[in-house]
Protein backbone atom coordinates (compact mmCIF):
# COMPACT_ATOMS: atom_id res chain seq x y z
CA UNK A 1 0.00 0.00 0.00
CA UNK A 2 1.48 3.36 -0.91
CA UNK A 3 1.82 6.67 1.35
CA UNK A 4 -0.50 8.13 -0.95
CA UNK A 5 -3.11 5.60 -0.19
CA UNK A 6 -2.59 5.62 3.54
CA UNK A 7 -2.73 9.05 3.47
CA UNK A 8 -5.95 9.09 1.34
CA UNK A 9 -7.74 6.62 3.72
CA UNK A 10 -6.47 8.50 6.57
CA UNK A 11 -8.53 11.52 5.43
CA UNK A 12 -11.20 9.66 4.42
CA UNK A 13 -11.72 8.10 7.81
CA UNK A 14 -10.80 11.08 9.42
CA UNK A 15 -13.92 13.39 7.89
CA UNK A 16 -16.12 10.23 7.41
CA UNK A 17 -16.18 10.55 4.19
CA UNK A 18 -18.81 8.53 1.71
CA UNK A 19 -16.82 6.83 -1.17
CA UNK A 20 -19.49 6.75 -3.53
CA UNK A 21 -20.18 10.63 -2.88
CA UNK A 22 -16.63 11.67 -3.20
CA UNK A 23 -16.43 9.27 -6.35
CA UNK A 24 -18.75 10.86 -7.95
CA UNK A 25 -17.71 14.50 -7.46
CA UNK A 26 -14.10 13.68 -8.90
CA UNK A 27 -16.26 12.17 -11.89
CA UNK A 28 -13.85 8.63 -10.90
CA UNK A 29 -15.23 5.13 -10.81
CA UNK A 30 -16.59 3.80 -7.48
CA UNK A 31 -14.65 0.50 -7.78
CA UNK A 32 -12.13 2.39 -8.83
CA UNK A 33 -11.97 4.40 -6.05
CA UNK A 34 -11.98 1.67 -3.59
CA UNK A 35 -9.30 0.36 -5.20
CA UNK A 36 -7.17 3.62 -4.73
CA UNK A 37 -7.47 3.95 -1.08
CA UNK A 38 -6.41 0.39 -1.00
CA UNK A 39 -3.20 0.59 -2.82
CA UNK A 40 -4.17 -1.60 -5.97
CA UNK A 41 -4.43 1.60 -7.96
CA UNK A 42 -2.81 5.15 -8.19
CA UNK A 43 -4.52 9.06 -8.62
CA UNK A 44 -4.68 9.33 -12.60
CA UNK A 45 -3.56 12.77 -12.27
CA UNK A 46 -2.57 15.99 -10.13
CA UNK A 47 -5.58 17.73 -10.96
CA UNK A 48 -7.58 14.76 -9.33
CA UNK A 49 -5.86 14.51 -6.06
CA UNK A 50 -6.77 18.40 -6.01
CA UNK A 51 -10.14 17.15 -6.53
CA UNK A 52 -9.91 14.67 -3.52
CA UNK A 53 -8.75 17.05 -1.53
CA UNK A 54 -11.30 20.02 -2.80
CA UNK A 55 -14.44 17.90 -1.31
CA UNK A 56 -12.92 16.86 1.64
CA UNK A 57 -12.31 20.10 2.65
CA UNK A 58 -8.41 19.42 3.30
CA UNK A 59 -6.63 22.36 4.92
CA UNK A 60 -4.15 24.14 2.71
CA UNK A 61 -1.22 22.20 4.74
CA UNK A 62 -2.97 18.78 4.30
CA UNK A 63 -3.29 19.20 0.45
CA UNK A 64 0.12 20.24 0.29
CA UNK A 65 0.94 16.74 2.24
CA UNK A 66 -1.30 14.66 -0.13
CA UNK A 67 -0.13 15.65 -3.22
CA UNK A 68 3.26 15.10 -1.63
CA UNK A 69 2.48 11.85 -1.21
CA UNK A 70 0.88 11.78 -5.04
CA UNK A 71 4.13 12.56 -6.51
CA UNK A 72 5.97 9.87 -4.73
CA UNK A 73 3.78 7.86 -5.79
CA UNK A 74 4.51 8.65 -9.33
CA UNK A 75 8.37 9.17 -9.71
CA UNK A 76 9.45 7.11 -6.57
CA UNK A 77 11.02 8.56 -3.29
CA UNK A 78 14.85 9.37 -4.52
CA UNK A 79 13.47 11.23 -7.75
CA UNK A 80 10.61 13.13 -6.52
CA UNK A 81 13.25 14.62 -3.23
CA UNK A 82 16.12 15.21 -5.88
CA UNK A 83 13.84 17.30 -7.96
CA UNK A 84 12.57 19.13 -4.66
CA UNK A 85 15.93 19.64 -3.05
CA UNK A 86 17.52 21.37 -6.69
CA UNK A 87 13.60 23.37 -6.85
CA UNK A 88 15.04 24.98 -2.84
CA UNK A 89 18.13 25.14 -3.74
CA UNK A 90 17.35 27.62 -6.65
CA UNK A 91 14.89 29.16 -5.30
CA UNK A 92 16.01 29.89 -1.42
CA UNK A 93 19.65 29.97 -2.03
CA UNK A 94 21.14 33.21 -0.45
CA UNK A 95 24.40 34.73 0.97
CA UNK A 96 24.56 35.60 4.25
CA UNK A 97 23.99 38.91 4.59
CA UNK A 98 25.40 39.47 7.98
CA UNK A 99 28.51 38.53 9.77
CA UNK A 100 29.27 36.86 13.04
CA UNK A 101 31.40 39.25 15.55
CA UNK A 102 34.93 38.26 16.93
CA UNK A 103 32.93 39.28 20.31
CA UNK A 104 30.56 36.62 20.39
CA UNK A 105 33.45 33.99 20.64
CA UNK A 106 35.40 33.67 23.40
CA UNK A 107 38.82 32.34 21.49
CA UNK A 108 41.45 31.85 24.53
CA UNK A 109 43.53 29.55 24.76
CA UNK A 110 47.47 28.97 25.93
CA UNK A 111 49.26 28.93 22.90
CA UNK A 112 52.84 28.60 25.23
CA UNK A 113 52.09 24.75 26.76
CA UNK A 114 54.29 23.12 24.72
CA UNK A 115 54.48 22.77 21.27
CA UNK A 116 51.43 20.15 20.96
CA UNK A 117 47.74 20.81 22.46
CA UNK A 118 45.60 18.24 23.24
CA UNK A 119 41.92 19.69 22.25
CA UNK A 120 39.20 18.45 24.42
CA UNK A 121 36.11 19.97 23.08
CA UNK A 122 34.14 22.37 20.83
CA UNK A 123 35.09 25.31 22.58
CA UNK A 124 38.91 24.35 22.60
CA UNK A 125 38.66 23.49 18.95
CA UNK A 126 36.86 26.83 17.50
CA UNK A 127 38.97 28.46 19.64
CA UNK A 128 42.10 27.32 18.10
CA UNK A 129 40.80 27.69 14.44
CA UNK A 130 39.90 31.17 15.09
CA UNK A 131 43.76 31.92 16.25
CA UNK A 132 45.06 30.10 12.85
CA UNK A 133 42.72 32.04 11.05
CA UNK A 134 43.75 35.41 12.31
CA UNK A 135 47.24 34.60 12.47
CA UNK A 136 47.07 33.58 9.01
CA UNK A 137 45.97 35.90 7.87
CA UNK A 138 48.51 38.38 9.28
CA UNK A 139 50.88 37.07 6.74
CA UNK A 140 52.02 38.35 3.73
CA UNK A 141 51.17 35.41 1.33
CA UNK A 142 48.66 33.79 3.71
CA UNK A 143 47.59 30.07 2.76
CA UNK A 144 45.20 27.54 4.91
CA UNK A 145 45.16 24.18 3.90
CA UNK A 146 41.44 22.44 4.91
CA UNK A 147 41.16 18.63 4.43
CA UNK A 148 37.49 18.65 6.31
CA UNK A 149 33.14 17.96 4.96
CA UNK A 150 31.44 21.42 4.69
CA UNK A 151 28.51 20.69 6.06
CA UNK A 152 30.69 21.14 9.78
CA UNK A 153 28.72 24.09 11.47
CA UNK A 154 31.97 24.96 13.55
CA UNK A 155 33.93 25.15 10.06
CA UNK A 156 31.63 27.57 8.79
CA UNK A 157 30.99 29.88 11.93
CA UNK A 158 34.65 30.05 11.89
CA UNK A 159 34.91 30.99 7.93
CA UNK A 160 32.31 33.33 8.26
CA UNK A 161 33.60 35.36 11.55
CA UNK A 162 37.20 35.67 10.12
CA UNK A 163 36.20 36.11 6.41
CA UNK A 164 35.26 39.75 6.82
CA UNK A 165 38.82 41.43 7.52
CA UNK A 166 41.28 42.57 5.56
CA UNK A 167 44.06 40.25 3.69
CA UNK A 168 43.54 38.25 1.06
CA UNK A 169 44.15 34.81 2.60
CA UNK A 170 44.27 31.73 0.36
CA UNK A 171 42.47 29.02 1.42
CA UNK A 172 42.35 25.60 -0.41
CA UNK A 173 39.80 23.20 0.83
CA UNK A 174 39.19 19.45 -0.67
CA UNK A 175 36.03 17.93 0.18
CA UNK A 176 34.28 14.50 0.00
CA UNK A 177 31.59 14.24 -2.34
CA UNK A 178 29.29 10.87 -2.20
CA UNK A 179 30.30 8.00 -4.49
CA UNK A 180 26.87 6.89 -4.62
CA UNK A 181 23.94 8.29 -6.47
CA UNK A 182 21.64 10.16 -4.72
CA UNK A 183 22.93 9.65 -1.23
CA UNK A 184 20.36 11.28 1.01
CA UNK A 185 20.53 12.73 4.73
CA UNK A 186 17.27 13.37 5.73
CA UNK A 187 15.90 13.92 2.57
CA UNK A 188 18.33 16.10 1.41
CA UNK A 189 20.89 15.31 -1.52
CA UNK A 190 23.98 15.07 0.06
CA UNK A 191 26.43 16.64 -2.70
CA UNK A 192 24.05 19.42 -3.11
CA UNK A 193 24.07 20.34 0.55
CA UNK A 194 27.77 20.23 0.09
CA UNK A 195 27.79 22.74 -2.63
CA UNK A 196 25.18 24.98 -0.85
CA UNK A 197 27.57 25.20 2.46
CA UNK A 198 30.52 25.91 0.25
CA UNK A 199 29.50 28.48 -1.94
CA UNK A 200 29.16 31.73 0.63
CA UNK A 201 32.84 31.20 1.44
CA UNK A 202 33.58 32.49 -1.77
CA UNK A 203 31.63 35.56 -1.06
CA UNK A 204 33.97 36.11 1.89
CA UNK A 205 37.11 38.30 1.43
CA UNK A 206 39.44 34.80 0.84
CA UNK A 207 41.14 33.52 -2.22
CA UNK A 208 38.53 30.41 -1.58
CA UNK A 209 39.04 27.20 -3.66
CA UNK A 210 37.50 23.95 -3.56
CA UNK A 211 38.53 20.24 -4.81
CA UNK A 212 36.78 17.41 -4.38
CA UNK A 213 36.59 13.64 -4.28
CA UNK A 214 34.52 10.52 -4.37
CA UNK A 215 34.47 8.40 -1.15
CA UNK A 216 31.97 6.22 1.14
CA UNK A 217 29.94 9.29 3.42
CA UNK A 218 27.91 6.88 5.41
CA UNK A 219 27.83 7.34 9.14
CA UNK A 220 30.48 4.30 9.54
CA UNK A 221 32.75 5.68 6.86
CA UNK A 222 34.92 7.48 9.92
CA UNK A 223 34.14 5.26 12.48
CA UNK A 224 37.62 3.79 13.06
CA UNK A 225 39.35 6.82 12.00
CA UNK A 226 40.69 8.92 14.70
CA UNK A 227 41.29 12.00 12.58
CA UNK A 228 39.64 11.76 9.50
CA UNK A 229 39.72 15.89 9.54
CA UNK A 230 43.14 18.64 9.28
CA UNK A 231 43.81 21.91 8.89
CA UNK A 232 47.11 23.65 7.97
CA UNK A 233 48.66 26.78 8.25
CA UNK A 234 52.50 28.15 8.15
CA UNK A 235 52.77 27.37 12.12
CA UNK A 236 50.05 24.70 12.70
CA UNK A 237 48.48 21.63 11.76
CA UNK A 238 45.07 20.87 13.82
CA UNK A 239 43.99 16.98 13.30
CA UNK A 240 40.39 16.48 14.05
CA UNK A 241 37.42 13.68 14.69
CA UNK A 242 35.08 13.71 12.89
CA UNK A 243 32.41 15.42 15.35
CA UNK A 244 34.82 18.27 15.80
CA UNK A 245 34.61 17.71 19.57
CA UNK A 246 38.24 16.79 20.29
CA UNK A 247 41.68 17.27 18.09
CA UNK A 248 44.91 17.69 18.42
CA UNK A 249 47.70 20.95 17.51
CA UNK A 250 50.62 20.04 16.34
CA UNK A 251 53.23 22.82 15.68
CA UNK A 252 56.73 20.50 15.25
CA UNK A 253 58.39 21.63 12.01
CA UNK A 254 59.14 18.02 10.57
CA UNK A 255 55.19 16.91 11.29
CA UNK A 256 53.82 19.90 9.71
CA UNK A 257 55.73 19.37 6.52
CA UNK A 258 54.47 15.66 6.69
CA UNK A 259 51.34 16.94 7.03
CA UNK A 260 51.38 19.72 3.92
CA UNK A 261 52.89 16.52 1.89
CA UNK A 262 49.65 14.82 2.45
CA UNK A 263 47.76 17.54 1.88
CA UNK A 264 49.22 18.39 -1.54
CA UNK A 265 49.35 14.32 -2.33
CA UNK A 266 45.22 13.99 -1.56
CA UNK A 267 44.76 17.60 -3.96
CA UNK A 268 46.48 15.97 -6.42
CA UNK A 269 44.17 13.08 -6.54
CA UNK A 270 41.09 15.62 -6.56
CA UNK A 271 39.48 17.93 -9.05
CA UNK A 272 38.50 20.99 -8.62
CA UNK A 273 34.87 22.38 -7.92
CA UNK A 274 34.46 25.70 -8.52
CA UNK A 275 35.78 28.19 -11.09
CA UNK A 276 35.69 32.15 -10.41
CA UNK A 277 35.58 34.36 -13.37
CA UNK A 278 36.41 38.16 -12.83
CA UNK A 279 36.25 39.58 -16.30
CA UNK A 280 33.58 39.67 -19.67
CA UNK A 281 36.73 37.90 -21.82
CA UNK A 282 36.62 34.95 -19.23
CA UNK A 283 33.17 35.16 -19.14
CA UNK A 284 32.59 34.56 -22.69
CA UNK A 285 35.33 32.08 -22.91
CA UNK A 286 33.85 30.19 -20.03
CA UNK A 287 30.46 29.91 -21.39
CA UNK A 288 31.26 29.87 -25.22
CA UNK A 289 33.02 26.16 -24.37
CA UNK A 290 29.97 25.01 -22.38
CA UNK A 291 27.49 25.90 -25.15
CA UNK A 292 29.39 24.30 -27.88
CA UNK A 293 27.74 21.05 -28.00
CA UNK A 294 25.38 19.05 -30.69
CA UNK A 295 23.55 18.39 -27.30
CA UNK A 296 20.29 19.92 -26.39
CA UNK A 297 19.90 21.77 -23.10
CA UNK A 298 18.11 24.12 -21.12
CA UNK A 299 18.67 27.63 -19.97
CA UNK A 300 17.01 28.44 -16.59
CA UNK A 301 17.18 31.81 -14.99
CA UNK A 302 14.73 34.24 -13.88
CA UNK A 303 16.10 37.43 -15.43
CA UNK A 304 16.03 37.08 -19.51
CA UNK A 305 19.33 35.85 -20.92
CA UNK A 306 18.86 38.90 -23.43
CA UNK A 307 22.84 38.09 -24.94
CA UNK A 308 21.25 35.03 -26.61
CA UNK A 309 18.85 37.06 -28.68
CA UNK A 310 20.94 40.53 -29.59
CA UNK A 311 21.14 40.93 -33.25
CA UNK A 312 24.92 42.74 -34.60
CA UNK A 313 23.06 45.47 -35.41
CA UNK A 314 22.24 46.00 -31.18
CA UNK A 315 25.45 44.93 -29.51
CA UNK A 316 27.30 47.31 -32.13
CA UNK A 317 24.97 50.32 -31.21
CA UNK A 318 24.67 49.93 -27.40
CA UNK A 319 28.49 48.75 -26.58
CA UNK A 320 29.25 51.81 -23.89
CA UNK A 321 30.89 53.90 -26.17
CA UNK A 322 33.71 55.10 -23.51
CA UNK A 323 34.99 51.54 -23.38
CA UNK A 324 38.60 51.64 -24.07
CA UNK A 325 38.87 48.90 -27.04
CA UNK A 326 35.81 49.15 -27.51
CA UNK A 327 35.29 47.43 -31.25
CA UNK A 328 37.38 44.83 -29.57
CA UNK A 329 34.75 44.52 -27.35
CA UNK A 330 31.94 44.71 -29.72
CA UNK A 331 33.33 41.93 -32.33
CA UNK A 332 33.93 39.38 -28.49
CA UNK A 333 30.40 40.12 -27.66
CA UNK A 334 29.14 39.21 -31.45
CA UNK A 335 30.91 36.05 -31.13
CA UNK A 336 29.79 35.23 -28.22
CA UNK A 337 25.83 36.17 -29.14
CA UNK A 338 25.82 34.64 -32.37
CA UNK A 339 27.78 31.21 -30.68
CA UNK A 340 24.62 31.01 -27.88
CA UNK A 341 22.16 31.93 -30.79
CA UNK A 342 23.07 28.88 -32.44
CA UNK A 343 22.54 26.11 -29.90
CA UNK A 344 19.37 24.07 -29.23
CA UNK A 345 18.49 25.59 -26.03
CA UNK A 346 15.26 25.38 -24.26
CA UNK A 347 15.05 29.26 -22.06
CA UNK A 348 12.90 29.37 -19.61
CA UNK A 349 12.52 32.74 -17.92
CA UNK A 350 10.35 34.51 -15.35
CA UNK A 351 7.31 36.65 -16.52
CA UNK A 352 8.77 38.49 -13.72
CA UNK A 353 11.87 39.22 -15.15
CA UNK A 354 10.99 39.78 -18.89
CA UNK A 355 9.10 42.36 -17.33
CA UNK A 356 11.47 44.09 -15.73
CA UNK A 357 13.66 44.35 -18.62
CA UNK A 358 11.11 45.69 -20.65
CA UNK A 359 10.59 48.64 -17.84
CA UNK A 360 14.60 48.97 -17.35
CA UNK A 361 16.44 47.77 -20.30
CA UNK A 362 18.95 45.98 -17.63
CA UNK A 363 21.17 42.98 -18.66
CA UNK A 364 21.35 41.56 -15.75
CA UNK A 365 24.55 38.94 -17.14
CA UNK A 366 26.79 41.87 -18.02
CA UNK A 367 28.43 44.45 -15.95
CA UNK A 368 26.65 47.74 -16.06
CA UNK A 369 29.76 49.84 -17.11
CA UNK A 370 29.98 47.62 -20.28
CA UNK A 371 26.42 48.69 -22.00
CA UNK A 372 23.74 51.86 -22.74
CA UNK A 373 20.78 49.86 -21.83
CA UNK A 374 18.37 49.72 -24.86
CA UNK A 375 15.56 52.00 -25.83
CA UNK A 376 11.92 50.85 -25.55
CA UNK A 377 11.56 49.83 -29.01
CA UNK A 378 15.07 47.91 -28.83
CA UNK A 379 13.85 46.20 -25.81
CA UNK A 380 10.38 45.60 -27.17
CA UNK A 381 12.04 43.85 -30.53
CA UNK A 382 14.54 41.79 -27.87
CA UNK A 383 11.40 40.37 -25.99
CA UNK A 384 9.50 39.62 -29.72
CA UNK A 385 12.19 37.59 -30.42
CA UNK A 386 12.73 35.79 -27.12
CA UNK A 387 9.10 34.80 -27.24
CA UNK A 388 9.37 33.52 -30.89
CA UNK A 389 12.05 31.27 -30.06
CA UNK A 390 9.58 28.80 -27.93
CA UNK A 391 10.85 30.48 -24.17
CA UNK A 392 8.97 29.33 -21.79
CA UNK A 393 7.60 31.71 -19.24
CA UNK A 394 7.21 30.82 -15.38
CA UNK A 395 4.10 32.45 -13.94
CA UNK A 396 6.44 33.20 -10.68
CA UNK A 397 10.15 33.97 -10.07
CA UNK A 398 11.95 31.25 -8.85
CA UNK A 399 13.92 33.20 -6.03
CA UNK A 400 13.60 36.34 -4.20
CA UNK A 401 15.76 37.73 -7.01
CA UNK A 402 18.57 38.45 -4.53
CA UNK A 403 20.94 36.49 -6.02
CA UNK A 404 21.86 36.24 -9.42
CA UNK A 405 21.80 32.45 -11.05
CA UNK A 406 21.18 31.19 -14.10
CA UNK A 407 22.07 27.71 -15.51
CA UNK A 408 23.16 26.17 -18.68
CA UNK A 409 22.68 22.29 -18.64
CA UNK A 410 22.76 19.20 -21.52
CA UNK A 411 22.85 15.29 -20.47
CA UNK A 412 26.56 15.78 -21.15
CA UNK A 413 27.78 19.05 -18.88
CA UNK A 414 26.57 22.10 -17.60
CA UNK A 415 27.44 25.46 -16.24
CA UNK A 416 25.89 27.23 -12.88
CA UNK A 417 26.92 30.66 -12.64
CA UNK A 418 26.30 32.27 -9.06
CA UNK A 419 27.23 36.55 -8.85
CA UNK A 420 29.17 37.08 -5.88
CA UNK A 421 27.64 40.54 -4.58
CA UNK A 422 30.98 41.41 -2.27
CA UNK A 423 32.88 40.65 -4.76
CA UNK A 424 31.23 41.69 -8.06
CA UNK A 425 32.47 38.80 -9.71
CA UNK A 426 30.81 35.57 -11.20
CA UNK A 427 30.98 31.60 -10.18
CA UNK A 428 31.21 29.34 -12.56
CA UNK A 429 30.22 26.06 -11.13
CA UNK A 430 31.37 23.76 -13.94
CA UNK A 431 28.84 20.73 -13.63
CA UNK A 432 31.05 17.79 -14.32
CA UNK A 433 30.01 15.78 -11.18
CA UNK A 434 27.92 12.99 -12.53
CA UNK A 435 25.46 13.27 -9.70
CA UNK A 436 24.67 17.26 -9.37
CA UNK A 437 24.75 16.93 -13.89
CA UNK A 438 21.81 14.88 -13.82
CA UNK A 439 19.98 16.69 -11.03
CA UNK A 440 19.65 19.78 -12.55
CA UNK A 441 19.37 18.35 -15.71
CA UNK A 442 16.26 16.28 -14.56
CA UNK A 443 14.87 19.29 -12.73
CA UNK A 444 15.07 21.36 -16.06
CA UNK A 445 13.19 17.97 -17.96
CA UNK A 446 10.57 17.24 -15.40
CA UNK A 447 9.04 21.17 -14.56
CA UNK A 448 5.61 20.60 -14.23
CA UNK A 449 3.50 22.23 -16.90
CA UNK A 450 1.67 24.39 -14.46
CA UNK A 451 4.39 26.71 -13.74
CA UNK A 452 4.09 28.26 -16.43
CA UNK A 453 1.98 30.81 -19.26
CA UNK A 454 0.23 29.47 -21.91
CA UNK A 455 1.98 30.78 -25.73
CA UNK A 456 -0.76 33.34 -26.18
CA UNK A 457 -1.46 34.06 -22.63
CA UNK A 458 2.55 35.48 -22.25
CA UNK A 459 2.00 37.50 -25.27
CA UNK A 460 -0.75 39.11 -24.07
CA UNK A 461 1.22 39.87 -20.82
CA UNK A 462 3.72 41.29 -22.49
CA UNK A 463 1.96 43.27 -24.97
CA UNK A 464 -0.45 45.13 -22.23
CA UNK A 465 2.67 46.03 -20.35
CA UNK A 466 3.99 47.60 -23.65
CA UNK A 467 1.56 49.23 -23.76
CA UNK A 468 1.57 50.50 -20.30
CA UNK A 469 4.99 52.14 -20.62
CA UNK A 470 4.46 53.48 -23.74
CA UNK A 471 1.67 55.64 -22.28
CA UNK A 472 3.56 56.27 -19.11
CA UNK A 473 6.34 57.34 -21.36
CA UNK A 474 4.46 60.13 -23.26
Amino acid sequence: MSEFSQMLSKFIKERDTNIYMLAKYCNYDRANMYKLTSGKRNAPDLPFVKKLAEYMHLSPDEEKQLIEKYKISVVGYETYYRRKNIEEFLSEFAFAETALSMAQIDFRIDMESGKNIILKNSHDIDSILIHMFTAEMKCEHGKIQMLVQPEIDGLSNVLNLCGHGEGNLRIDHIVRLSNKPDYMEGEKLYNLECLKKILPYYNYNYDYNTWYYYGDISANSYEFTMFPYMILTSEFGCLLTADMKNGYLISEPEMLEQMRNNFCRQQKQSRKLINCVENIAEQFETVGNMVVTKYSGYGLQDDPCVMAFLEDELIQKYVAPQMEHREILVQMTTEYCRCLANQDVTYIFSMEGILNFLKTGIITELDPALYIPPILEDRVRIVEKILENGTRLLKFPMSDRKTYMNLYVTSEHGLLRIALPEKKVFLDIILEESELLHSFYDYCESMEEELFYEKDEAEKIVRGEVEKIRTNHK
